[in-house]
């Protein structure tokens, strides 16, 4: 496995799906906030676009960024047998959360936000 920052075009699509974000919770009528309400209400709400697995892996980096900020995890391009993803790494560790894919492989599911994300913290704490 080889951990490396994203690339500027990895990090464009993180920046696309926040943009996606806002867009939807100004369609809402809502000023963008990025918290776990809103994502919930965005994830909910949808789909909102004819991409409903692209809806799921912007609500993911919403998430991912909320974790990164209360845990001091950073994006990082992970590369192994199965491919190239994003997720997050906790410093200087082989800890890492992804994300984009947790959501994306419970498309069609009701994911409650607020306590997923506080089971992950959880967990990240426990290990580390």
């Amino acid at each position: 496995m080889i951990l490396e920052l994203p690339n500027d075009q990895e990090l464009a699509m993180l920046s696309q799906d926040r943009h996606y974000l806002a867009a939807v919770a100004n369609f809402l009528e809502q000023p963008y906030t990025g918290d776990l309400q809103q994502l919930q209400a965005i994830h909910d709400g949808g789909p909102f676009t004819e991409a409903p697995e692209n809806e799921a892996v912007a609500v993911g980096t919403g998430l991912g960024d909320l974790l990164a900020g209360e845990l001091g995890m950073t994006w990082v391009r992970v590369t192994d047998e199965l491919g190239v993803d994003l997720a997050l790494r906790y410093p200087e560790t082989q800890i890492l959360l992804f994300p984009r894919s947790m959501l994306l492989k419970r498309m069609g599911e009701r994911v409650e936000l607020e306590p997923f994300f506080a089971r992950l913290c959880a967990e990240v704490r426990r290990l580390v």
